[in-house]
């Protein structure tokens, strides 16, 4: 066999292995970098607001993005001495559809408690993908109503997008 034989055919060899290879490696398909992915809709902006008297919790997006609201947690406690309730105290929102009102509880008797003393906590849950502002790049809020000595805690989470 001469020598140019050879070398050809050692070149053909070496381009069938490369080839070969090559087939093996796209046959593997891409790998994984992380096991599980991460959750885009995650709460990634919270604000909070706590105290007597009227409390507002906002959320402001950019222009052009909207609010989705995931949670609400809302909690009323005694600041001491006589909480007088003859109507049932609801917090108020604003840039959420139908302008949502959120009851915190049922009108009760005038009570007295020591100060902390809870009248109500609850969490609303918004599952999926989160309650829509009505419009873009403009705030959400909810206000708490103000009661003499009654405290608020309000805390608002969710995620801006368009």
């Amino acid at each position: 066999m001469s020598d140019f034989r050879r070398v050809a055919y050692i070149t053909g060899l070496v381009v069938f292995a490369l080839l070969c290879l090559r087939l093996i490696a796209h046959a593997q398909g891409p790998v994984l970098i992380q096991n599980t992915p991460t959750e885009l809709r995650a709460s990634q902006n919270c604000n909070e607001a706590r105290g007597t008297g009227a409390q507002t919790a906002t959320l402001t997006p950019p222009a052009g993005q909207y609010v989705y609201i995931q949670t609400l947690e809302a909690g009323a406690f005694a600041q001491g001495g006589t909480v007088a309730i003859s109507t049932p105290a609801s917090l108020t929102s604003t840039n959420l559809p139908g302008s949502i009102t959120f009851g915190l509880f049922g009108a009760t008797t005038t009570t007295s408690n020591g100060a902390g003393a809870v009248f109500q906590n609850f969490v609303y849950n918004f599952a999926g993908n989160g309650l829509k502002s009505a419009a873009a790049g403009t705030a959400v809020t909810v206000v708490s109503p103000s009661v003499a000595n009654l405290g608020w805690h309000i805390a608002l989470c969710g995620y801006f997008a368009p």
